[in-house]
């Protein structure tokens, strides 16, 4: 039989191998979660490269001593063929403004037998490319940023209290957004 002493050595020992056991699960945890967090952290970085990467080209004793000797331009010539060797990075396209104006917005009131013609105000327009091929506009109090039209085909006007974008013989009334808008197909046909 086993005595009271007994019972107890056992259920100390017993409960020790337990905490050891959910002590290991914990270390064994916590580290794959640290080298799971520390390998993301790592691809990450390789993705958005920070500035302050230098590129370290390594030059050959017997080329540096042959910079040393040649004149500044031959020493230019050299770096710029080791940077050409140089992988390209990827390079990320981003929209550019093209043209910038300041267009008036004109008011056409037919009366009668003449047509009378008003600058109402004038507006900032600018003209923006994007890699995407984005054909739209964004309208604010004072200012358009249209994408795909050309400034020198566009015409605005002051039509029934809105204002209108004129390309050719087409007529798209503008909306005032904080988002672009892209132009309808049939603006284009």
């Amino acid at each position: 039989m086993i005595t009271r002493r007994e019972k107890r050595n056992i259920t100390i020992f017993v409960l020790g191998v337990f905490v050891g056991i959910a002590l290991s699960a914990i270390v064994v945890y916590f580290s794959v979660i640290a080298s799971f967090t520390k390998d993301n952290i790592i691809k990450i970085t390789n993705i958005f490269p920070s500035d302050s990467v230098q590129v370290i080209s390594k030059i050959p004793a017997e080329e540096k001593r042959n910079l040393n000797s040649k004149d500044s331009s031959s020493k230019a010539n050299l770096l710029k063929d080791q940077e050409d060797s140089l992988p390209k990075k990827d390079v990320i396209k981003s929209d550019v403004k093209i043209a910038e104006e300041v267009i008036p917005i004109v008011s056409i009131n037919d009366s009668s037998e003449h047509v009378i013609t008003a600058i109402i105000k004038e507006m900032r327009v600018e003209q923006w490319e994007s890699p995407m091929n984005f054909v739209g506009y964004k309208l604010s109090h004072n200012s358009l940023i249209i994408y795909g039209i050309d400034l020198s085909n566009i015409e605005l006007q002051y039509i029934d209290g809105s204002i209108c974008l004129i390309v050719g013989e087409k007529r798209l009334i503008l909306q005032e957004t904080d988002n672009f808008v892209r132009f309808p197909l049939s603006f284009f046909k």
